[in-house]
């Protein structure tokens, strides 16, 4: 997973967050964190799945979410126990909040599905969630789903205390002997999810689909969002298209979608520096980048320099495909570069 979208580190993040953060970043868990003892067992634990074919299976799951079986809260699970592998603080509908490429959202997508239903349900929940995309995909329309969720985290406190130690039986448990805060934080989540991470060219309409909403707020359906992007701003309405901003060939639509609420709405109980817009309002944030496709023939060469070049290709058959870049070696008839699939040595996907 590529791990370029972090662009801050927020210091009050939860333990298991912040760790499980902190591995998927360095990609060397054992160098990582590794001046506490306690750390120290873990990562081992983790650097040990992280390796496993089966990694997001049910099966682990399941035997990750039991570790976390003597701390968690009454009210849910503890998002910790799924092990994410975003910065969750950079997507708390904050006026700062990260930048989402399609990776991270999918990964707030697999959160969240695993928050609401559960993860016997998960797998069939997520086909029935992309199939609602696909179907609006095939008709020329990028279905957006929006992430609106309260969840849990246990305090750093207890972490800086050394207050979270690991049982024999490889499960956590926490030692409250003379502690008096809370065990647990409640925070804030919002992410837009996009089905893909590049549009094809002849997708121009977008819409804000109800069915793609994962919110434990009873109030979500009220709220009214506004697509922001550069100068351009649309008021949208639930399940009505509108039209995507244009965008040069190949290049980014980066995009906002924000919303208004009352100071007092309880999603604001739960920002770490909440947006406040005037008397009375607050702001809700949350920030994404897709990419559009050149069209079918007009994709210029990337690159074009001592006897190599590389080349965007789009299947005018399956357009709905990825898009494949060519690379080739030497020139064709009178000295041109070769055209995009005329004997290429490297086709990558």
């Amino acid at each position: 997973m590529n791990q370029n979208y972090i662009q801050k580190t927020r210091s009050e993040s939860g333990f298991f967050s912040a760790l499980y953060n902190k591995v998927s970043e360095k990609r060397n868990p054992f160098v990582a964190l590794r001046k506490s003892p306690f750390r120290k067992a873990l990562l081992f634990f983790i650097g040990g799945i992280l390796c496993s074919p089966t990694l997001w299976s049910q099966s682990f799951l399941e035997e990750m979410h039991a570790r976390f079986r003597y701390v968690q809260p009454k009210e849910g699970p503890l998002i910790s126990s799924f092990v994410p592998m975003v910065n969750l603080d950079g997507m708390g509908g904050q006026q700062d909040s990260d930048t989402l490429n399609y990776e991270t959202s999918q990964e707030s997508l697999r959160l969240a599905l695993l928050q609401q239903y559960g993860i016997a349900h998960y797998d069939s929940m997520r086909l029935k969630y992309e199939a609602r995309q696909q179907q609006f995909l095939a008709n020329g329309v990028v279905a957006l789903g929006i992430v609106d969720l309260r969840y849990q985290e246990t305090n750093p406190l207890l972490e800086r205390e050394g207050r979270i130690v690991l049982g024999d039986d490889s499960s956590f448990r926490f030692n409250l002997t003379g502690y008096s805060q809370a065990v647990y934080l409640e925070k804030y989540m919002l992410s837009v999810i996009s089905p893909v991470e590049r549009l094809r060219s002849d997708v121009v309409f977008a819409v804000l689909d109800s069915q793609l909403v994962l919110s434990n707020f009873p109030d979500w359906k009220k709220l009214k969002w506004t697509w922001v992007s550069g100068n351009t701003r649309i008021k949208l309405d639930w399940n009505v298209p509108f039209m995507l901003p244009k965008t040069g060939a190949g290049g980014p639509i980066l995009g906002s979608l924000v919303c208004e609420v009352a100071e007092n709405n309880e999603r604001s109980q739960l920002m770490e520096t909440p947006w406040y817009l005037g008397v009375g309002r607050l702001g809700l944030l949350a920030n994404f980048k897709l990419f559009m496709n050149f069209p079918n023939g007009s994709a210029p060469d990337l690159l074009a320099q001592n006897d190599l070049s590389i080349h965007y290709y789009v299947d005018a058959v399956k357009p709905s495909m990825k898009a494949m870049y060519t690379i080739h070696l030497g020139y064709g008839e009178y000295g041109k570069v070769r055209t995009c699939m005329e004997r290429p040595i490297i086709i990558v996907e």
